[in-house]
Parts: C-alpha cells; structure tokens; sequence
C-alpha cells in the first residue's frame, strides 16, 4: 500500500513537472524568437532567449543583428554583440563594419574597429577608404596662371599620385587643400625664376611643390607629382612698355593740341589788333584828305605825317607776325597728319 502511494506521489510530481515545464516551452516558443535562438546556438554565437526577447522589445531588428553577429564570430572579428546594437542605435551600417573590418583584415591593412566604426559614422565605404590606402589614385589640378621673374605668364597643369593616411584620414586636409598647397608652391617658385628657365627645368616645380605638401596634418600621402604641361602666356612686361609709350603719344597729343589753340588764340588776337589799326589808319587818312580838301593846308603838321607813317609800319608789321604764326600753325597741322 505505501508502496502503491508513494509510485503515486511520484507520478503525480512527474506530472507537475511536465506541465511546469510544457508551459516553459510554450512561453518560451510564443516570447523568444526561436528561428534566431536555435540559429545562433548551432552557430557557435550563442545569444539567451532572454536577450533575444529584449532586443524583440527594444524594437531593435534582431534578426538583422543576430546575422551580423553570427558573421563577426565565423569571421573571428573581436566584435561584441553589444558593441553591434550601441552601433546600430547611433545610426551606423552593421554591414559596412563586418565586411569592411574583414576586409580590412584580408588586405593586411592595420585597421581598428574603432577606427571602422567611426568611418561608418561618418558615413564612409570601408572598402573605398582600404582601396584608397592601398592603391595610388590621381588627381590633377586645372591649367592655373603664374608670373614669372621677368614678367612673363607660365600656364601650368600638374598631375598628382595620392594615398589616403589612415592614421589621418577624418581630421586630416582633404584633395582641395592639397592642391592649393601645390598652386601656392608653384606660383612662388615661377615668381623667383625667369620664363625660359622654368620652360627648360619644369621637374623645379615638382621638387618644390613635393616638399611642401610633406606635412603631418593631411589626409593623403603625396606618392609622385608630374608636370602635364607647362607653356608661356602673356608678355605683361612688353605690355606694360606698350601701355607706357601709348600713355606718353596720348600725352604729346595732348601738349600739342593745347599749344596750337594758344596759337590760334594768339592769331586772333592779332587779327583783331590788325583791324584795329586797320581802322586808326583809316581815320588818320580820311582826316588828312579833308584837311588837304580844305583850304587849310597850313593845319597838316608833320606831326600827324610822321604818326600816320609810323601807324603803317606798325601796320605793317603786325601783318608779318600774323603770317609767320599762320604759317606755323599750318606747319604743326601737316606734321601731325603726317
């Protein structure tokens, strides 16, 4: 009889536990994603049901970052499953990192996942920035204006071989700083030398421009620069003599111009005086028929004989005056014609 109860009581417990732990396997199947559970645990990544189920109630994509991390573990990348939610939480792209830290790995490139991961932020294809650092690119500078020492323009276009610094690369200067740290260079080397000097010793320039771009806070590693093409321009010295002697022919211009109106003022200012002589005479002689008209002869004195005659002369050599500046107004007209 005891025996008959105690079978009893133990099946009876038996049937406890079965239904406790029936009940266990049905929340655990309606609460935990079993597909991800049982996938990261034949994987070799466990994650608890525990923590799959709190991802579920975050609202994070479990089945995205349970893939990724599974990946990461294959891949043997020291990445946390922790360290993959903070990531995706702050915007990042769990793919990019994976695959760009293994890549990275592959091609023997030393590259933190910090490092990765704040590339990724910054919205960056690990591939691209590996490939940068690994391979040269070109990049070339448009035909750009210089003035050399002897005042003549040099047209210059370079072509420059680059590698990303990865130790560098989001704080470092980017393309547009380096290409103007090379138009600077240039320009004060084609300024310190003659035109012809620089057209038949154009590697100068490289030289120069190579060590100056030498420096700690760039982004990209000079590997080799050439000169695509360096030709004359404008002459501004033989402009500026042509501006100067234009300049001085406008000034002659002007100086004779100023001289022929005094000229011409002087003219008619004889003229006028002429005609008033002109006039004086005149009266003088219609002065001295009426007095010899008259009766009266005796009033003709040799006074008035002698101021008509030096009122002729004067005359007379007003005229003279007259016609030489005449004649050299016309001489100065020809001249400039000609």
């Amino acid at each position: 009889m005891e025996k008959m109860l105690l079978i009893s009581g133990f099946g009876i417990f038996s049937i406890c536990v079965l239904v406790v732990l029936a009940i266990f396997a049905v929340l655990f199947l309606i609460l935990v994603p079993v597909k991800e559970y049982f996938k990261c645990l034949f994987s070799k990544a466990y994650i608890s049901g525990f923590r799959l189920r709190s991802m579920k109630m975050r609202g994070l994509p479990y089945k995205m970052i349970t893939e990724w991390y599974i990946y990461a573990k294959k891949a043997q990348l020291n990445l946390s499953l922790n360290a993959l939610e903070v990531h995706f939480a702050s915007g990042g792209n769990l793919q990019n990192v994976v695959l760009g830290a293994l890549y990275a790995r592959d091609a023997g490139v030393d590259l933190s996942l910090d490092t990765i991961k704040v590339l990724d932020l910054d919205k960056r294809d690990i591939k691209t920035v590996v490939n940068d650092a690994l391979s040269p690119r070109i990049i070339s500078t448009d035909e750009f204006k210089t003035v050399s020492l002897d005042g003549k323009e040099v047209l210059v276009e370079l072509s420059i071989s680059v590698k990303s610094r990865l130790d560098n690369y989001l704080k470092g200067s980017k393309e547009e700083v380096l290409i103007s740290k090379v138009k600077e260079s240039v320009v004060c080397t084609v300024a310190s030398e003659n035109a012809q000097e620089i057209i038949s010793n154009s590697d100068i320039l490289t030289k120069v421009a190579r060590i100056k771009c030498e420096s700690s806070d760039s982004a990209l590693k000079v590997v080799d620069m050439s000169v695509i093409s360096v030709r004359l321009g404008k002459d501004y010295e033989y402009e500026k003599t042509l501006q100067e002697k234009e300049h001085d022919g406008q000034m002659e211009l002007i100086e004779i111009d100023k001289k022929r109106a005094e000229a011409q003022l002087e003219e008619q200012r004889l003229k006028n005086k002429v005609q008033e002589e002109r006039l004086k005479r005149a009266e003088l002689e219609s002065e001295m028929l009426r007095k010899l008209g008259s009766n009266d002869s005796d009033k003709i004195s040799m006074i008035d004989y002698y101021k008509l005659q030096n009122l002729i002369a004067d005359t007379d050599m007003r005229k003279s005056i007259l016609s030489s500046i005449t004649k050299k107004a016309g001489n100065s007209d020809e001249d400039e014609d000609y």
